[in-house]
Formats: structure tokens, sequence, C-alpha cells
């Protein structure tokens, strides 16, 4: 549950800790999904490589809009001041309106900080989209 100012919201994530095994589960959690994040380690060129792939079977097949889409890249033993650029073709969705935080053990707050700005965007996107379709309802 998050709670800020007058709103209180409940988020549901899922994990699907980058194995394709969990596959039957996805149409469950592409139903209502509103944002996704997406964590690699950007040191190992594996998941960096894969991070395309998990883009088109998440948001894209989700049809979630790269600003309620967040890339993190986690590298736990590297170095804190380095920039994460998103790879290949996500680093055009970044340019887009993609989060981007890049974090290792040592600057976890500000990961934390870049997560609460993706989450606050993605609140009122739903928000908007819930106002919207109370106003078409009242045509």
């Amino acid at each position: 549950d998050l709670s800020g100012g007058a709103r209180s919201v409940t988020v549901e994530m899922w994990d699907v800790a980058g194995d394709t095994r969990y596959s039957k589960c996805w149409p469950a959690m592409h139903r209502d999904a509103a944002g996704c994040v997406l964590v690699f380690n950007p040191d190992v060129p594996g998941q960096v490589r894969e991070i395309e792939t998990w883009y088109q079977n998440f948001p894209h097949a989700c049809g979630i809009a790269p600003p309620q889409c967040m890339l993190v890249g986690y590298s736990p033993n590297g170095d804190a001041s380095r920039k994460i650029q998103p790879p290949g073709k996500l680093a055009q969705l970044a340019g887009s309106g993609m989060s981007v935080a890049g974090g290792t053990a040592d600057n976890l707050e500000e990961v934390k900080g870049a997560f609460d700005g993706f989450l606050d965007r993605v609140v009122r996107s739903q928000e908007a989209q819930q106002q919207r379709m109370e106003e078409e309802l009242m045509r």
C-alpha cells in the first residue's frame, strides 16, 4: 500500500525471475497491468540481450506505454557512479518516457526515488484513465 497526501493505492507486483518456465502464468500477469518494471544486471551480457525480449513479452504485449515502464540496471558489485544506458532498442523507448535507473548496493536510495516517481506516474495515468471512462459514461 502506498499513501501520499489524500490518496492510498494498492500495488500488486509479480516477479517472473527472468525464467520462461513461468510463461503459462504470463496471461494472468498481463491482465489489468498498468505498469512494468524490468530489472537486469548490466554486467551480465546475457541479461543485457534478454531485456529486449522481456520488454516484448510484458509491456509491449500488454500495450503498456513507455512512460508506464521502468528499466532498472542493478549491479550488486558495480560502480555507483556509472550511468545505466538502456541497451539496443530500449534506448529509443527511454527517449519516449520510459524511466531508467541504475543501482548498486551502495545507492539503492537513488533507485527507490526513481521508483517512487515512476509509481506516481503510473498511478496518475490510471486516475486519468478512470476519469476519462467516467466522463464518457456521463455523456
